[in-house]
């Protein structure tokens, strides 16, 4: 089985590649920049834009994968707010070339989608549930799921506020941010009235290998299973990494005035995943102390 993975410089993708280097899988890893992950061999790694259709086709027929794995995307909500072209472009343009690449060929298409698809008055959404974005960001990753729902053998990955860490990242995460910040001295504000149930990296790589082993199709919700403010994930960072808890300061979504709304509660019924995945995540706690080790 060959992997095609996409957006392999991000989290996500970082993730899965090591996890699939480490199992030894065959694969390829493409990204739109030049490589960053030093474990990954100079064969095994492509640059590849999704928005391409020339570029991606002819990657396909090179490599020859049975399933590509979609992690690119404009993940930043405000980003997304103040770019809606190029948003459009990598979030709905560059799903449908790999849905009309996939189609051709009898490719497996895994595609990761987010909790930003629905309006956050839930919390504990399951994969029935109705969406209604409330964010240009989620309103483009919507559209990419419809691109996706035409085929009938792909499968649609929604995950929550997605943390972790690898030596060679280029962005940064929640957890980072946060560490960053107080490590620094540098006071911080976090809101309050927005909960989530944030998902480690690692975890969401292993559900997606998970599905392409056990060849599932359809909609999938992956994340961790503990329901939070993010004010108090926060002070959970900064309790494990024993850093002044002090200096992070509650304030309600109204008062930080982001540019691009945000659901108020999400949180998913991971029933279905846990069921025919055997999905268990991982607790936050453990997750940032195997952070902490390998930041240390």
């Amino acid at each position: 089985m060959r992997f095609l993975i996409t957006g392999s410089n991000g989290l996500v993708g970082q993730s899965l590649v090591n996890s699939l280097i480490s199992k030894d899988c065959d694969f390829i890893a493409t990204s739109k920049s030049l490589n960053i992950n030093s474990n990954i061999p100079a064969a095994k790694f492509e640059r590849l834009d999704i928005t391409d259709t020339a570029s991606l086709n002819y990657m396909v027929d090179l490599y020859k994968p049975d399933i590509i794995v979609n992690t690119a995307a404009i993940t930043s909500v405000d980003y997304a707010e103040l770019h809606k072209a190029e948003t459009w472009s990598v979030n709905v343009v560059g799903v449908e070339n790999l849905v009309n690449t996939v189609l051709k060929r009898n490719i497996k298409l895994i595609h990761l989608s987010t909790d930003f698809v629905f309006d956050g008055m839930g919390p504990f959404y399951s994969e029935e549930d109705l969406t209604d974005p409330v964010s240009y960001y989620g309103y483009t990753k919507l559209e990419g799921e419809k691109r996706v729902e035409i085929l009938q053998n792909a499968c649609i990955i929604r995950t929550i506020l997605v943390y972790g860490y690898y030596k060679d990242m280029v962005r940064s995460n929640f957890v980072l941010w946060v560490y960053n910040s107080l490590k620094q001295g540098n006071e911080i504000k976090v809101v309050d009235d927005q909960y989530r149930m944030p998902t480690y990296v690692n975890d969401l790589s292993e559900a997606i290998k998970t599905i392409a082993e056990k060849e599932k199709e359809g909609l999938y919700h992956i994340s961790g299973n503990e329901y939070l403010s993010i004010f108090e994930f926060a002070k959970t960072i900064a309790s494990m990494f024993n850093l002044d808890d002090n200096l992070i300061k509650p304030v309600s979504s109204f008062m930080l005035d982001q540019v691009g709304k945000r659901p108020p509660k999400t949180g998913f019924n991971l029933d279905k995943a846990a069921s025919e995945l055997n999905y268990l995540p991982t607790s936050i706690k453990e997750a940032l102390t195997k952070m902490k080790q390998l930041m240390d």
